[in-house]
């Protein structure tokens, strides 16, 4: 059986991954694509954040990495605490390539989770504090 933080660790991972890919894919499969991952406030966030890139011909480029520091389960809630790294990702161009932002190397991360009917844990809501980690 699969530990319970197990499983939102493999929630949050698959997030990040299907979020830094998802703008390469055809835009009418964003929302199905995001709601195995998302749920809202966040999914809703996220398709006006990848509409705002496409209206400005942005993209993304790179993939965040993930350090997990602490996961705290309140039933069918979970609060994830990440030390993320986006040093490698950032904004471009869409049809030029060049890059036109550069993520933060150690970025403190909050995630709230919520578990669906489902049983598939999904993130809810993400907040980037500031400051480092």
């Amino acid at each position: 059986m699969v530990d319970v933080r197990d499983a939102i660790n493999e929630a949050y991972q698959n997030f990040w991954a299907v979020g830094n890919a998802v703008i390469h894919d055809d835009p009418a499969k964003w929302r199905s694509e995001l709601a195995a991952v998302a749920v809202d406030p966040q999914l809703s966030r996220m398709l006006n954040n990848l509409n705002t890139l496409q209206s400005r011909s942005l993209t993304v480029y790179g993939e965040t990495r993930e350090h997990v520091t602490k996961i705290d389960v309140v039933g069918a809630s979970a609060t994830v605490q990440d030390c993320q790294d986006a040093s490698g990702t950032g904004q471009a161009d869409a049809t030029t390539g060049e890059h036109k932002t550069v993520g933060v190397p150690r970025s403190p991360v909050s995630a709230r989770m919520q578990r669906g009917a489902d049983g598939m844990w999904r993130v809810a809501e993400v907040s980037f504090p500031g400051g480092t980690c």
